[in-house]
């Protein structure tokens, strides 16, 4: 009768494996706070559940902060270079109404695409970064190459993401409920669904000597 509650149980592992979701989104939002450490935040978080995803469940918080701690420098790099990007994007987007131009529909497409191809550089990156030992050059060429020759795995992490803000838009009052989830387990969640997708894509770019 009482075969859920079993330690061996699907309902026991999945009750786990919340539980560990929500200890990295701790970690995440706790080492996230200071901002400029964002970028080690996310790299540090995927680094946890590619070794998590792999079956490697043990030594959460002493594997999230070694791999803070190896790859603070190159992911705020990383970092301050997409907050650039974005800044520059979102004053060209600003300044589009007021551009009256002949080639305003080809402005507004490129506009499109280069932010759907920049935000999900921004996703990939950091995932690569965990996962690869590359230059900030290297991985920034990788990533570009794996988004065009993935771009259906692509767009799928795009609609993942964009959930949660379409059930916003769709339902205005389930705001306080989603910035709750994102809150309690949110974070986690979205970059563990984003390594199951990642992995498979990842796996064709590894040599095995």
């Amino acid at each position: 009768m009482f075969k859920f509650l079993e330690i061996d149980s699907a309902y026991s592992r999945a009750m786990f494996k919340l539980v560990d979701l929500i200890l990295i989104n701790l970690l995440f939002i706790v080492s996230a706070v200071p901002i400029i450490t964002i970028g080690a935040a996310i790299t540090s978080t995927y680094t946890v559940l590619f070794n998590y995803t792999n079956g490697n469940k043990d030594r959460i918080i002493s594997r999230y902060f070694q791999a803070f701690r190896q790859n603070w420098r190159q992911s705020t790099v990383v970092y301050l270079f997409i907050m650039l990007a974005f800044c520059l994007l979102t004053i060209n987007l600003f300044l589009f109404p007021s551009y009256d131009g002949p080639l305003r529909w080809l402005v507004l497409i490129s506009l499109i695409i280069f932010t759907v191809i920049l935000y999900l550089f921004a996703i990939v990156i950091f995932a690569y970064l965990a996962k690869f030992n590359d230059s900030i050059i290297k991985s920034f060429q990788n990533v570009l190459k794996i988004i065009l020759d993935n771009i259906f795995k692509s767009l799928l992490i795009l609609l993942v993401t964009l959930m949660p803000l379409g059930i916003m838009i769709i339902y205005p009052q389930s705001l306080a409920l989603v910035l709750y989830y994102f809150i309690f387990v949110g974070f986690s969640m979205l970059i563990y669904i984003y390594t199951k997708i990642l992995s498979g894509i990842f796996n064709k770019y590894i040599i095995i000597d």
